[in-house]
């Protein structure tokens, strides 16, 4: 009900103050149990994605937005799964496998920090590769064109749903790791063009 109640209120203000076009709607799965990917410049991103959700996502982020204990609330409450950087923190990674056995979408910025120079998808960290290897789930990657900025028009699009089946059985050694970390970076950057080349189109 929450989450329901924050769409209908902040839905319009967004399109309102951050007026954009989301491309390769038609690639979204109809079910859950998958992992979202996409790049990162700011804080407004998790909204672009956000909107895509009618029933509630979870998504990985930062342990650090919970210190406040109102403000860590909220986010719980909007599916926050908050994580220690730092260190393999197994009770995170754990809710994280939770939520795709029970069915459910898990979103995840995989750069591990926000890109404030802007521009081509960074390195990857392994946490998104890792956790869509062992649960065997889809990926669904989402490029930005650029930073959303107030009254000028984003754009974003959509690609087609991927998975590691062709690694299934191997170990995830690092240069296992490195290889689905770039197939994840490739796919977002993909999605990125894409976004980019529709947009001068229009």
């Amino acid at each position: 009900m929450f989450y329901k109640l924050i769409r209908i209120i902040g839905l319009p203000l967004f399109y309102l103050f951050y007026p954009h076009k989301i491309y390769g709607k038609e690639n979204l799965p109809k079910d859950g149990n998958c992992v979202y990917v996409c790049n990162h410049y700011a804080k407004i991103d998790v909204a672009v994605v956000y909107e895509l959700f009618k029933k509630r996502p979870n998504i990985l982020g930062k342990k650090e937005l919970t210190k406040n204990k109102f403000l860590g609330c909220i986010l719980k409450k909007l599916g926050l799964i908050p994580i220690d950087r730092d260190g393999a923190d197994i009770n995170a990674l754990k809710q994280c496998f939770s939520v795709l056995k029970t069915g459910g979408n898990l979103i995840i910025f995989p750069e591990g920090t926000r890109n404030k120079e802007g521009g081509a998808v960074r390195e990857i960290k392994g946490g998104a590769s890792m956790i869509a290897f062992k649960a065997k789930v889809k990926i669904v990657p989402i490029g930005m064109k650029s930073r959303f900025k107030m009254f000028k028009r984003g754009y974003a699009a959509i690609g087609k749903p991927f998975d590691f089946s062709d690694y299934y059985g191997k170990k995830l050694d690092a240069e296992v790791m490195r290889e689905l970390d770039e197939r994840i970076r490739v796919e977002i950057e993909d999605c990125r063009a894409a976004a980019t080349e529709l947009s001068e189109k229009k």
